[in-house]
């Protein structure tokens, strides 16, 4: 009797995690005049390995629309995380994630009307504006054996053409988007710098949390490391993504962060000056008022507590 109830419930385990599996592959999303949903894979006809394949309902017409979306690479559907995000006007986000670690992404504009790709971009933590309108990622770079890597934030504005989005005529994906951080960046409007390649790492930026939204899209905030500290970054695009304003202050980290047990390693590692007690990378940020934020901490950064409050500059 035991053993047919433990079978029973693993075949019910199994046939939940199928199902679940199953659901995932097919994320849909649905606004006043569209739905869209993934509806699964097939041969790419113009690039090596698979298209996915999405449906998009008209709900004014009735009519739908196949979109395949080439260029995704030669792995299967399920190895990716797919995010549907509609953008200004018809227009839609699809956002393409590699599991396990989702944080690099191809992003995908996408004409809803004619099922057409307006544009591809490659970067990291892309987070889409509750509008619709923007998108800011981290830009990409290659995540192995590139000395001088550095992070660059950059947005995307779906009111503007893809070669207004761009500075200079670049057609890779990687530099595509408009600098809002860091200052220099801003400033000499470049992706990079060829001196960039002699940086040491405390020279270098280093996002460390996914990027927040205001509400009325005129504020993002996020967490970046540079010389062996963390800030909290404001970026205010009130007058524009071309003239962004930063304010950013240090975080200092305190023994009131730290968990109790963890408060003797801690205090050691503040006078050897190691890293560990200096830095504060998350896992999420959310909003607790209109100038402070929760910082959802890295699970890596064990001596800290879950949840830490701080007021954004």
């Amino acid at each position: 009797m035991k053993l047919k109830l433990l079978a029973s419930g693993l075949m019910l385990m199994m046939a939940l995690t199928a199902a679940g599996e199953k659901e995932n592959l097919k994320p849909s999303v649905s606004n006043e005049r569209y739905t869209v949903t993934l509806i699964g894979e097939r041969k790419a006809e113009t690039t090596p390995g698979n298209a996915f394949l999405f449906e998009i309902l008209d709900k004014r017409s009735g009519k739908t629309k196949l979109f395949p979306l080439e260029g995704v690479g030669v792995r299967p559907l399920k190895e990716f995380i797919v995010e549907l995000k509609f953008a200004r006007g018809d227009k839609l986000f699809i956002i393409i994630r590699w599991k396990p670690k989702p944080v690099a992404a191809t992003i995908h504009l996408v004409d809803l009307e004619e099922a057409t790709l307006i544009d591809k971009i490659c970067g990291y933590r892309p987070s889409v504006s509750p509008s619709g309108r923007f998108c800011v990622y981290d830009m990409w770079y290659p995540p192995h054996g590139v000395r001088g890597v550095s992070t660059v934030v950059l947005v995307y504005d779906t009111k503007r053409r893809p070669d207004e989005n761009r500075l200079g005529r670049h057609s890779w994906p990687a530099f595509v988007g408009i600098p809002i951080y860091p200052e220099r960046n801003v400033r000499e409007k470049k992706y990079l710098f060829w001196e960039q390649q002699f940086w040491s790492e405390e020279q270098c930026y280093f996002l460390s949390s996914p990027f927040l939204w205001s509400e009325d899209e005129r504020n993002v905030v996020f967490l970046c490391d540079h010389g062996g500290r963390t800030y909290i970054v404001r970026v205010d695009l009130s007058e524009g993504i071309e003239k962004p304003r930063i304010f950013e202050r240090v975080i200092q980290v305190r023994e009131e962060f730290v968990k109790p047990e963890y408060l003797g390693e801690f205090r050691a590692g503040l006078l050897r000056n190691e890293r560990f007690a200096r830095v504060l990378h998350a896992e999420g940020l959310e909003w607790d008022g209109p100038d402070h934020v929760i910082v959802k901490v890295s699970g890596a950064l064990y001596h800290l507590k879950e949840r830490i409050r701080l007021q954004v500059p």
